[in-house]
Parts: C-alpha cells; sequence; structure tokens
C-alpha cells in the first residue's frame, strides 16, 4: 500500500474516533488535514467534500471565529476552478460574518475574484495561440492573474497560471524572453512555497532561470539582482535537504553577485539635486525597455479599487498608463474615472512623466487621484454589466436602451431574474431618470 493511501487511511480512522468521542474541535481539524491531503496528491474532486463537512462543524458546534478563514479558503479552491458564481455566493456570507471594522478583507476578496474573473475571461477571448501577438497577450495575461495569486497566496493556482503561461510562448520564448523569464520566477516560488516537489524539480526550475538571466539580461546590476534572488532560494532548497555543501557553494555564489551589484551601483552616475518639491527625482536606474513591469493602481473613487496594469515597455508615460488604469477601471468596475493625475511613494507625477523614472519595483502601487466619473449611457452600462457580471444580454432590453430619450426607461415586462443585477447598476449609475416603468414584472 502506498504512503499517500497509508495516510488517508490513517486520517479518516481518526475522523472516526473523533466522532465516536464527540471531540468535534479534532474532528474539524482532520477534515482540513484530509482536504490538504487530496489537494497534495491531486484528488481535488474530494477536496470541496471535505471543506463542507468541515464548515458543517465550526457552524453547527460553536467554532463560529473559525467560518471566515474556512470560507475564504473555500472561495479561493472555486476560483482555482472558475467557479466564480460560487465564489460570489460564498463572499456574500463571508461579508455577512465580518464586522464593519474588518470589511477591508471581504473587499480584498471581491477584488480577487472579480480580477480573476476578468482576466479569465479576457484569455478565453483570445482563442487559440496561432500567431505571436496572441501567445504574448495570452502570456501576459496569465503573468498578471499569477501575480494576483501569489499576492493571495493561492500558490497551487499560480503555479498552474504559470505553467500555462510558459506553455502559450514556448514556441517564441526568444522573443518574448522577459516575459517568459517572469513567469518562470513566479513558477519557481510557487513550487518552493508549496514544498510538494522533490529537489531535481526545485533545482531544474532554477537552472532554467539562471539560464535565461545569463542569456537575455544585458544589465550588469539587473543581471546580479536577479542572480541574488535565485542563489537565496537555492541556498533555502538545499539547506532544506541537509546539503550543506551546495549550500555553502551558493552563499558563494551569492556573495559574488551581490559584490557584483554593489560595484556595478557605485560605478553608475548620480545626477545633481535639483529642488522638484513634491515630486519625485527622477531615478536612473537603468531599466531594460523589455521588461514586462506589473504596476498596481489605487483608484480613489468613493469606494477605492484596485486595478493592475502590465507594461512592457518602461520609456512608456504616466498619460499612457491613465489611459490603461480608466479602461482597465470601466472594464472591471463598472466606472470610467476621470484622472486628475496620480501619487506614488507620497509624491505627485505628471502625465508627461516617463514610467522608468517614478516606477522602481514590482508591484509599486500608484494613487489615482480622480476628480468624477465619465457618464455612461444607459445602454453602454447595460453592456458593461452583461460583460462583467457574465449576465446573458438580452437583444429586447438592448433596443429600449439604445433609445432612451429624456430620462425615460420603459422596461414594462422585460425583466427576468438574472437581468436584475445589471438593471440595477444601469438605474444606479445614469444620470438622470425621469420616468422607470417596471410593470408587468412578476419576480
Amino acid at each position: 500500500m502506498s504512503h499517500s493511501h497509508l495516510a488517508e487511511g490513517y486520517l479518516k480512522l481518526a475522523i472516526d474516533q473523533a466522532q465516536e468521542l464527540r471531540d468535534y474541535a479534532n474532528e474539524k481539524r482532520t477534515w482540513w488535514e484530509l482536504g490538504n491531503h487530496y489537494r497534495r496528491s491531486g484528488q481535488d474532486s474530494f477536496v470541496k467534500g471535505c471543506q463542507v463537512k468541515e464548515m458543517n462543524i465550526i457552524r453547527h458546534h460553536g467554532f463560529k471565529d473559525d467560518e471566515p478563514p474556512c470560507l475564504e479558503e473555500r472561495i479561493k479552491l472555486h476560483l482555482e476552478f472558475e467557479e466564480f458564481s460560487e465564489c460570489y455566493r460564498l463572499a456574500k456570507r463571508y461579508k455577512e460574518l465580518l464586522v464593519q471594522k474588518y470589511q477591508e478583507y471581504y473587499e480584498a476578496i471581491y477584488d480577487l475574484i472579480q480580477e480573476s474573473e476578468q482576466l479569465t475571461k479576457q484569455y478565453k477571448q483570445k482563442g487559440p495561440s496561432n500567431t505571436l501577438t496572441v501567445s504574448i497577450e495570452k502570456a501576459a495575461l496569465l503573468h498578471e492573474l499569477t501575480v494576483i495569486q501569489m499576492d493571495h497566496q493561492m500558490f497551487r493556482a499560480a503555479l498552474k497560471s504559470a505553467d500555462r503561461g510558459l506553455q502559450d510562448i514556448h514556441h517564441c520564448k526568444k522573443s518574448s524572453a522577459t516575459l517568459y523569464m517572469g513567469l518562470l520566477e513566479l513558477k519557481a516560488e510557487a513550487q518552493w512555497q508549496l514544498r510538494e516537489f522533490t529537489i531535481e524539480t526545485y533545482v531544474n526550475t532554477s537552472n532554467q532561470l539562471l539560464e535565461i538571466i545569463q542569456t537575455h539580461t544585458k544589465n550588469p546590476r539587473l543581471q546580479a539582482e536577479q542572480k541574488m534572488a535565485v542563489y537565496k532560494q537555492r541556498v533555502e532548497i538545499h539547506m532544506y535537504y541537509n546539503q550543506e555543501a551546495r549550500a555553502n557553494h551558493f552563499k558563494a555564489l551569492w556573495h559574488e553577485a551581490k559584490t557584483q551589484f554593489e560595484s556595478v551601483s557605485r560605478n553608475e552616475k548620480v545626477s545633481e539635486p535639483f529642488d522638484f518639491g513634491s515630486r519625485i527625482t527622477p531615478s536612473h536606474r537603468m531599466l531594460l525597455q523589455s521588461d514586462v513591469f506589473t504596476i498596481q493602481v489605487k483608484v480613489l473613487l468613493l469606494e477605492p479599487v484596485i486595478v493592475h496594469i502590465v507594461c512592457y515597455d518602461m520609456a512608456l508615460s504616466i498619460h499612457w498608463l491613465m489611459e490603461e488604469v480608466k479602461t482597465k477601471t470601466w472594464q472591471t468596475h463598472g466606472y470610467e474615472p476621470m484622472i486628475n493625475h496620480m501619487r506614488t511613494q507620497g509624491s505627485d507625477i505628471l502625465s508627461t512623466d516617463s514610467l522608468q523614472d517614478v516606477i522602481f519595483e514590482q508591484n509599486q502601487v500608484v494613487d489615482a487621484i480622480v476628480t468624477g466619473t465619465v457618464l455612461k449611457s444607459a445602454l453602454e452600462i447595460y453592456l458593461n454589466g452583461c460583460e462583467r457580471l457574465d449576465v446573458r444580454i438580452s437583444s429586447t432590453i438592448r433596443n429600449v436602451l439604445s433609445n432612451v430619450e429624456h430620462g425615460k426607461i420603459p422596461l414594462k415586462g422585460l425583466l427576468s431574474k438574472e437581468q436584475i443585477p445589471v438593471i440595477k447598476q444601469v438605474l444606479e449609475r445614469m444620470n438622470l431618470i425621469n420616468e422607470l416603468d417596471l410593470s408587468y414584472n412578476f419576480l
């Protein structure tokens, strides 16, 4: 009998014993451990059942403090399998459980669901990877999704997304080397966080990463920085497996890379100080134009939202970033912000600034200062809402909304239950409604 079957047998026996003793705390914990066992062994169909059993014990036997984290785990599992309707259902319960001061946790989970759903839709809409452009666009979407999943500690989902992205551009990795490297870095980190693979697997991914860094990254400072990150992880891997000699070897390589990094940094020209007031002093950090950077933008609407923007060319201007943020916010949240200016690290940045002068690190947070939102027609809001909420477009409602005049909306007998969330947003976000006919809608 395999170790996996033995472990499963022991856990099931422990559950039986806990049930006999009515030891609900141990039963709850063991259902959680059995679910993790099934996850590690790839038996994902059994994991949901374990989570439901755990949740039933939590609800029926007074473990109310455990319900929010359990719900969060369930939401993330359904997200991994792209079961977005179930995610929203569980998120509603999650919101009900949290007191007001912890609502930010709900907002983070809700944003995670929305962003994951939107990126997944965009990925699927691209179709097969039969051209270089489509392949790179699909891999970039998966890179963005993987970053989000890593931020939320969804390491198994992140590993799947990174692998898919690498497959999409495997045939053209020379022409998209930076994107390939970024996905490979995320894959290496996700593998290591899971701690479920052989040392050969970790080393193989690490060696691939070192090879692409050596051949692609021409900037000495950036190359040294990237190598330091890989060597640091290699030290951790070999220490984990008690391979002290190999760990020491990579410690030495890390120190060499650190020395190179510091040497290049000292030799970089430092600009004369200028008085920029509240402005950021432009950085002379050399960033390769081909580097893929993800920028995290906080759009300061009445209810702030986060959007992630992927950039392939750091020579682009902040004006480009503003336009991307407007488009992304409209696509994912249903509002097109009117952006006055942006701020990062406590300083204003102008639309004419270059990204490479103000963005210094991956996932740097930038605030978008908003003066309002662009007014949209009833039809625009409806079509956008159907896309975001995955609701079938009603041709009848579309025709009615395309001819709205003087704030009159005749929806007499046209609504079905599934259309209500979208129509609700139309009514909330329209500029002016003088007359609304909802008669004969039996819902």
